[in-house]
């Protein structure tokens, strides 16, 4: 509820071109798999097979939210949390918000109290709009030129791994 762009949606009109459907706010489903009468090695086992399960799972952009947690109970004090995120909705600075919220979040829930997270004055969508308009005339020719001269010599076939290959 508290970040539009985690319920976030991809659409695109007749044309092709995408938009964004910010979808109504609506509870989190988190999937729970306990695992705790197993024996540890099959604990690890559940988990290593859990986190290349998630890992390899892709996001539909028309139509899942842009997180997805699921809890891997291992025992009555030890669980393992999954916490995945389509990179169009997080960046680094936003992961390290994900984190504090979440560490408060459960800090209030074990202590019995109301979380502590003032209101957003600024959604992720009001910071794009801001450096779209931000990044035209001057300053767009200044990063193009800058990003121009430190990519000049690179070759222009890489190397890098190309996804499904």
């Amino acid at each position: 509820a508290r970040h539009e762009v985690l319920r976030t949606c991809f659409a695109s009109d007749p044309e092709g071109e995408a938009y964004q459907v910010v979808m109504a706010a609506q509870p989190l489903v988190i999937e729970q798999l306990d695992y705790s009468a197993l024996s540890a090695a099959e604990q690890a086992s559940r988990v290593s097979a859990a986190l290349e399960a998630e890992s390899s799972r892709g996001f539909d952009l028309s139509r899942d939210v842009m997180l997805r947690v699921k809890v891997l109970k291992l025992g009555a004090q030890e669980h393992v949390v999954l916490v995945t995120m389509h990179h169009i909705a997080s960046d680094g600075w936003s992961l390290g918000i994900l984190v504090e919220e979440l560490s408060e979040l459960y800090s209030a829930g074990v202590e019995g109290r109301a979380a502590n997270l003032p209101e957003l004055k600024v959604q992720y969508g009001d910071y794009a709009f801001w450096q779209r308009n931000w990044l035209q005339g001057e300053v767009l020719a200044e990063q193009l030129g800058y990003w121009k001269k430190q990519l000049a010599d690179l070759p222009m076939v890489h190397n890098l791994p190309l996804d499904g290959v």
